[in-house]
């Protein structure tokens, strides 16, 4: 009997921080990220006791390097673990910047410590060294194989796929190809279980790199009339070099400050790595070397790495850019401005990214009149601005559409990382869309993992009204309504096709099957009897075709008809038959002796040509109704 396989969900659910999961495989324990809570009761999350024992961890898998997936391996390190940490290398290095700017922060506001130096420097020493960009990876005993994959967030961002002993995918978070430095991610073709985001499960952020442009241009018009401040929080990863980059695209000529000392190291980090940011790496390589140096530096530009500077500039009334981390306010160099900037109705603080729930940032965003910073309260009448779009995760669209790039898709999908509303609209979304159970897991709760799916695999993708006939037929007591489109069987998998992508598979088949016609009209080498009918082979889609385009073409039979046999086929097969029937009845497959020789076309045998219409029309009641259907499109197509 193997070895129970579950995953239990430690943090980021029903919230946006603190994501870490626990995946038992083999005996092996392993955690999925190890990210620390924020928010109001941050602090005592992130103390409380833990439902497994950190030395007793095997791995540590990290997706990308953001505190809140990150943040706890300090603690992890000072309760005992002593496994291996993997990730991409990117993500090692800007990790370690993480968690010696989390320890300095933790000095510099006198708090107490919830990790010591050496708790950083040990779990530094645990860090596997990985030397491709998106490693592969298998233990020891060649059991488990894992594979990261780009998920275009930030610098070095993955989505962790784990291929043996059971197919899951954890996206981590999922870019959603708004940023101007990163593209849209894509999945692997298949997993069983998908581990996804909800961050903005509930909401589609409608604005191309032009209007967000706009917004960041319209502040920074606003204070050089005004001869005010922009303040922007930031995060210190990914979002300084994002909002760098487009003032640097708008020749900005006010003067702009980056106040962040981690920020800093991870704008060299960006700087000396910039070829690994997909979207604009081709930019890159038309560049020589002196401008891809500036690519992060607009003119005017300065760092602010001595705390002497940034306190001087916080005291300061200098008109001018500031962008300073946290970017939720939480913490950082950015609350000292806040007592003076604040209160002043001229000055603009134009947040540039997701607010969670309980943060100094989402009370501000809500429209508080007065905050608490630092026990000082502040009155807010500041203007308050968001760039509405820019944003390191995928909205609710792009979601969808990334569980829409699966060939085959999963059979259950785990919502983790969003608030509650945002997590239960993705989840009705997905149901609604893919008929794929989706589960939203509370914290700690436990599942079961099946390796080696094997099952009926949910193949519905993508499937909209417009694809579906909406007379619904009693079959065998089930109400059914066809779909236009295919099934494909590629052997060990399943794929749906659209009618536009059988088209194009027929696209070099139908120059075949159109030729030009001979002399003499044969639509078919033998005579069915009634009798044999039931025994008789139907003809393939392209016999049929060919042989109505053929008496079309000479004359014989009327476009009516045609369309007739075609709004028959849609009807089911039995009302196709009828439709034969009653033309054969009438002697009506063939235009009369009166019309033909209205239109000057003479005809053989008229009885001959009609019998072997009668023939192919009968056999091809025979069909699978989505061929006759496919078929009697393409040759209506052919002569329209």
């Amino acid at each position: 009997m193997s070895s129970p396989i579950n995953i239990q969900f430690c943090g980021a659910t029903g919230e946006v921080t603190g994501s870490m999961h626990l995946l038992t495989i083999d005996n092996k324990k392993i955690l999925l990220d190890a990210g620390a809570f924020q928010g109001t009761e941050a602090k005592d999350k992130n103390s409380a006791p833990l439902i497994f024992d950190p030395a007793e961890i095997d791995y540590i898998f990290l997706t990308h390097a953001h505190y809140d997936h990150t943040g706890r391996l300090p603690m992890l390190c000072q309760r005992g673990f002593k496994g291996e940490i993997i990730t991409t290398p990117m993500t090692r290095e800007i990790t370690f910047r993480i968690m010696d700017d989390s320890l300095r922060i933790q000095k510099e506001e006198g708090k107490e410590l919830l990790f010591s130096e050496d708790d950083v420097k040990k779990a530094k020493s645990l860090f596997v060294p990985l030397n491709e960009d998106y490693p592969q990876w298998q233990d020891d005993e060649k059991k488990i194989k894992i594979k990261f994959i780009p998920s275009e967030h930030i610098l070095g961002s993955s989505s962790i796929f784990i291929e043996e002993p059971v197919s899951l995918l954890y996206s981590g978070d999922v870019g959603g190809g708004s940023s101007s430095l990163h593209s849209i991610p894509k999945p692997p073709d298949t997993c069983d279980y998908l581990i996804i985001e909800s961050t903005y499960g509930n909401r589609n952020l409608e604005k191309s790199n032009s209007e967000i442009l706009s917004q960041l241009k319209a502040a920074v018009e606003s204070i050089g009339k005004n001869n005010s401040r922009l303040l922007i929080p930031i995060f210190s990863i990914d979002r300084a070099e994002e909002i760098l980059f487009m003032l640097r695209e708008l020749n900005i000529k006010e003067k702009i400050y980056l106040d962040t000392p981690m920020g800093i190291d991870i704008l060299d980090i960006y700087s000396h790595n910039k070829y690994l940011l997909s979207k604009i790496s081709d930019e890159f390589i038309k560049k020589n070397s002196k401008e891809l140096d500036k690519i992060f530096h607009p003119d005017n530009f300065e760092r602010l790495r001595a705390k002497k500077n940034s306190d001087e500039l916080a005291e300061s009334s200098e008109s001018c850019i500031i962008l300073a981390s946290s970017g939720m306010l939480e913490g950082g160099r950015i609350r000292k401005y806040l007592p003076q900037f604040l209160p002043d109705e001229k000055n603009i603080l134009l947040f540039s990214g997701f607010q969670a729930e309980g943060t100094l940032g989402r009370d501000i965003i809500n429209g508080y009149p007065e905050v608490n910073v630092d026990g000082i309260p502040v009155k807010v009448k500041a203007q308050i601005r968001k760039i509405e779009g820019l944003s390191a995760h995928a909205d609710k669209t792009a979601l969808l559409n990334y569980i829409d790039c699966f060939k085959t898709l999963p059979v259950k999908i785990f919502i983790v990382h969003g608030e509650m509303v945002a997590s239960l609209e993705l989840s009705d979304a997905i149901k609604e869309k893919f008929r794929i159970k989706t589960v939203l897991p509370k914290i700690n709760e436990k599942y079961d993992l099946a390796a080696g799916e094997i099952r009926e695999r949910t193949i519905i993708k993508g499937i909209s009204i417009g694809n579906v006939r909406l007379n619904f037929e009693n079959i065998s007591g089930k109400k059914i309504a066809l779909f236009a489109g295919g099934i494909i069987d590629n052997g060990n998998e399943y794929s749906l096709v659209s009618v536009r992508e059988i088209e194009e598979m027929l696209h070099d088949l139908k120059k075949e099957m159109v030729k030009p016609l001979p002399e003499e009209i044969i639509i078919s080498e033998t005579h069915i009897r009634p009798e044999t009918l039931s025994s008789a082979t139907p003809p393939s889609p392209e016999e049929l075709i060919l042989g109505l385009i053929k008496i079309f073409k000479a004359g014989y039979v009327s476009k009516g008809l045609i369309r007739d046999l075609m709004d028959a086929s849609e009807r089911g097969i039995s009302e196709y038959r009828k439709v034969i029937d009653k033309k054969i009845k009438n002697d009506a497959l063939i235009l009369d002796e009166n019309d033909l020789r209205r239109k000057g076309i003479q005809i053989p045998d008229r009885s001959l040509i009609s019998g072997q219409l009668e023939d192919l029309l009968k056999r091809s009641s025979l069909m699978e109704q989505l061929n006759l259907q496919l078929a009697l499109h393409r040759m209506f197509t052919e002569i329209k």
